[in-house]
């Protein structure tokens, strides 16, 4: 009813207020969802100002959720890469191929060595480093083999790079995407 009174006699909106009233009438549709119908909304709007931000539930002790972009991202000789960005959760563990697939396509070289976080060490994951002869910081599983010393040895250096260049940069990356 507001907007048909606007239509006929109502002021003009720049476009920054235009979007503040949408996010405005959208949170008050899923509001409406949530209290009579007790619908949870989908891509729920938690900030007028940035509507397209949604909360990320994460399982870590300091804060239950993160605001902001979520990206994957890949790093090649200290030049990095925001492979897949996405202000909604994903499971960035499926992307490590995708990943591999892209610095090879990039750089025209077959991708021999990968540092990554844990949670990248999934079964599926380690089945494919290993079947493209790819070495990585991942925990071995199962028994130690007599190389275990220098797996471990060439993981460590593996992890130290990473935290140095890729977790180093990370924010400031971040920040700027």
């Amino acid at each position: 009813m507001l907007s048909e009174i606007e239509k006929g006699h109502g002021p003009t909106y720049t476009a920054d207020r235009q979007k503040r009233r949408r996010a405005t009438a959208t949170i008050l549709r899923q509001q409406s969802k949530k209290f009579y119908k007790g619908i949870n909304p989908k891509g729920r709007i938690v900030s007028l100002d940035r509507p397209h931000i949604r909360p990320i539930v994460r399982g870590k002790e300091v804060k239950s959720a993160e605001f902001g972009e979520k990206v994957n991202k890949l790093q090649v000789d200290g030049i990095s890469f925001i492979e897949q960005p996405s202000f909604d959760a994903f499971n960035e563990d499926t992307r490590l191929k995708q990943t591999v697939w892209l610095a090879q396509s990039l750089f025209k070289t077959k991708t021999g060595m990968l540092s990554a976080d844990a949670i990248y060490a999934t079964n599926a994951n380690r089945h494919f480093v290993t079947a493209n002869n790819i070495k990585t910081d991942f925990k071995s599983k199962g028994k130690k083999t007599k190389h275990h010393g220098h797996f471990k040895l060439l993981a460590n250096m593996i992890t130290k790079e990473r935290a140095t260049r890729l977790e180093g940069s990370f924010g400031t990356d971040k920040a700027m995407h």
